[in-house]
């Protein structure tokens, strides 16, 4: 390999390294699975975009030291958005009862079960008063929970190919400077590189599936 670009490899390395490490950590403090009460509220208008909130921008508590009921609320466009859920056996079941209130007037709600986020979540079947251009503004501003099954998948397989030809440059330049056999070279760079994107592509989507990002 030309010596100007010699280090070029390493240097990437290093480079997607960091971001993968940063990319992990902030996924997990982000992390619907990681919600105590409620994985998260999806706000459903009628023929419109959903616009999903995370469950780890809400405070809940238990009423009435009652583990079967729960007040969740959030600010959303200066205005309190707020449930008191009923549910079967506590944090974690199943939601039979969501009544919720957005400022001073009463808005239609339901709970239901996310196996995404091993527990309940809400469904708020009401525009809330937000015209359609704020609510696109919402979704951007909150763009990462609002990300489907597939995109993620796909963003961890482009993630996992540019780690797995960083790889391959790596492997290659370590066996080119032992002066080992092209045939051989080829081989174990071949299958080296291989397994190691089936490995990040494995870990990846045990990641995501585990902290609730992917069903």
């Amino acid at each position: 390999m030309n010596k100007k670009w010699y280090n070029l490899p390493r240097i990437t390395a290093v480079f997607l390294v960091i971001i993968s490490l940063f990319s992990i950590i902030y996924l997990y403090q982000q992390a619907p699975a990681r919600a105590s009460d409620i994985g998260n509220a999806t706000i459903r208008p009628e023929g419109s975009t959903q616009l999903v909130l995370n469950g780890n921008q809400f405070d809940c508590f238990n009423a009435d030291n009652d583990a079967r009921t729960l007040t969740c609320s959030v600010q959303l466009e200066g205005q309190t958005l707020a449930m008191a859920l009923t549910t079967t056996q506590g944090t974690g079941s199943t939601i039979t009862r969501c009544d919720a209130t957005f400022g001073r007037r009463s808005v239609t709600c339901r709970g239901d079960y996310s196996m995404r986020y091993r527990g309940p979540i809400v469904v708020i079947e009401d525009a809330l008063g937000i015209s359609p251009e704020r609510f696109s503004q919402l979704r951007q501003i909150h763009w990462l929970d609002q990300l489907s099954e597939t995109t993620w998948l796909r963003l961890t397989t482009v993630f996992g190919l540019l780690l797995a030809l960083n790889a391959a440059m790596l492997l290659w330049q370590v066996l080119s400077d032992r002066e080992i056999r092209i045939q051989w070279r080829t081989a174990v760079t071949v299958i080296g590189t291989f397994s190691f994107f089936l490995f990040l592509r494995l870990s990846s989507t045990i990641l995501l599936l585990f902290q609730g990002w992917i069903d």
